[in-house]
Parts: C-alpha cells; sequence; structure tokens
C-alpha cells in the first residue's frame, strides 16, 4: 500500500493505475471468495507485488530508478528503531549481518547501506533492463531458508548461535531455524506462533 499511494501522490501515470487497481480488486476477489481455497494469502501478496512492477512497464529502468530515489529514504526513515538499533549493537560486536528480502533490489540496498548490512539475499532487481516484466520469482515461506542456506553455505554459519527477525507468517520458517528468533509487530499468526513458542516479540 505504501508504494501504490506514493506512486499517485508522485504524479505517475493515472491510466496505468486505473488498469492497476482493477487488477487488484481481481485478484482481491478470489483471495476473499470462500469457494477459491486454492489462491491464498500467499499467492495475493505475490500478484499485488507484480501488478505493481508491472505499472512500469515499457518506460525503461531510468523510470524505475527514479520512482524508487525518491521513495527508499522515507522507507528508511519507517524502519523500526528497536531492530536498527539492535543490528547496530550487532555490527559493534562484530557479527555479520544479513538483508533477505522478496522485496525490490533497489529498496534492499538503501536500507543495507543505512544499517551497514554485510550480505543481501534478494530477488528482485527491476531496475535491470527490462522492457516488460510479466512476472518475479518471489520465495516465501520454505523457500526463503532454501535461499538462505544457498547464498551462506559457505560461510560457516552457526545457526542456533544467530538471531533473526520477521514480522508475518511467512517469515516462521527463517525464525525456526535460528537459536534466538524476534517476531517483530508480527501478524496475527506469528504473533500467536510466538506466544506459544515463548519467542521474543517487539511491539511498536
Amino acid at each position: 500500500p505504501y508504494l501504490m499511494k506514493k506512486y499517485v501522490k508522485l504524479g505517475y501515470n493515472k491510466g496505468r493505475y486505473s488498469i492497476f487497481l482493477c487488477k487488484m480488486f481481481i485478484a482481491f476477489t478470489k483471495y476473499k471468495c470462500p469457494f477459491n481455497k486454492g489462491y491464498g494469502r500467499e499467492q495475493f501478496r505475490r500478484e499485488a507485488t507484480v501488478y505493481f512492477i508491472q505499472l512500469f512497464n515499457r518506460q525503461g529502468p531510468k523510470i524505475v530508478e527514479e520512482f524508487f530515489a525518491q521513495v527508499v529514504p522515507e522507507i528508511i526513515k519507517d524502519l523500526n528503531q528497536t531492530v536498527v538499533e539492535e543490528v547496530k549493537q550487532a555490527r559493534n560486536r562484530g557479527e555479520k549481518c544479513v538483508l533477505l528480502s522478496g522485496g525490490f533490489t533497489v529498496i534492499l540496498q538503501g536500507v543495507a547501506e543505512v544499517l551497514g548490512i554485510d550480505y543481501i539475499i534478494d530477488e528482485n532487481n527491476i531496475c535491470e533492463g527490462k522492457l516488460m516484466i510479466k512476472d518475479l520469482d518471489i520465495a516465501t515461506g520454505p523457500r526463503k531458508v532454501e535461499r538462505l542456506m544457498e547464498a551462506m553455505q559457505d560461510k560457516g554459519v552457526d545457526w542456533k548461535c544467530s538471531r533473526a527477525y520477521g514480522d508475518s507468517e511467512y517469515d516462521q520458517y527463517i525464525l525456526e531455524i535460528v537459536g534466538k528468533p524476534i517476531a517483530v509487530n508480527p501478524d496475527e499468526l506469528l504473533r500467536k506462533l510466538a506466544q506459544e513458542r515463548k519467542w521474543e516479540i517487539i511491539n511498536g
């Protein structure tokens, strides 16, 4: 929702945005339909991401870069300050920090630069010169763990001595492999799981 609001506020193409809203209405209807059990929240989030970035189809990478250059600073300002401080403390202790997300590369790079992140494991470089984006490979749930293990397999990571932060039910699998899982402003399902397993919860 944040990126969508910024797209409109910054005066980008309203016609494209109207088409986007129509696609989102159809996707949301499928998501809420009680008879369409094969289309869940994960699929809805994935399609919403794809539809949003399709707003920039045929406009070239410069337009995409321009848009994200304007929104990244505001995203950074909205980062959870408790987590930011914990990352800084981890850096001071000499610990390595990994940013794993299905988000857009340009956003992750901006966040990583501010926090001093050592490794970025991203999936969606939408500034690579494509003229038409039809789909994105967005890993969630167990696939996030697979992506993490692949990227860090030669780093000698002791996962039981590691900590991880997550905010949604789809982060459950990452949180389960570390010794100190932390739920940050978790959604309802992750909060329930964190309470059951006595994981640390950061609110606010």
